[in-house]
């Protein structure tokens, strides 16, 4: 399991879900939790002091879409990332930056 490191402190001011849903997120899109890790509830809220509840809706937020996948009674995992869907991605962005040239030109 990796650690958990909160990017900052989290505010009083703001419900805590939403707090730890961008800090898994953002720990998930620049590749500090990498794909496949096991997440523990247990260990992000005791990194962050918190109870597991908020967590728990950030797993769900999460899993809603696709960046980790809840496996009941076996654990949580980071996505692994989709080759097709990496080709996917990059035949539209080909296309579009193409299509910008030709309208520049």
């Amino acid at each position: 399991m990796q650690n958990i490191k909160p990017q900052r402190v989290l505010s009083a001011i703001e419900a805590v879900g939403p707090q730890v849903y961008r800090i898994l997120r953002e720990q998930i899109i620049q590749a500090e939790l990498a794909p496949g890790a096991r997440i523990s509830e247990a260990e992000i809220a005791r990194s962050l002091s918190i109870s597991r509840q908020p967590v728990r809706e950030a797993f769900i937020k999460l899993a809603e879409e696709g960046l980790v996948q809840v496996l009941p009674q076996r654990g949580t995992y980071v996505t692994r990332i989709s080759t097709a869907s990496v080709m996917d991605v990059r035949f539209v962005r080909e296309a579009i930056e193409a299509d910008i040239v030709r309208q520049v030109a």
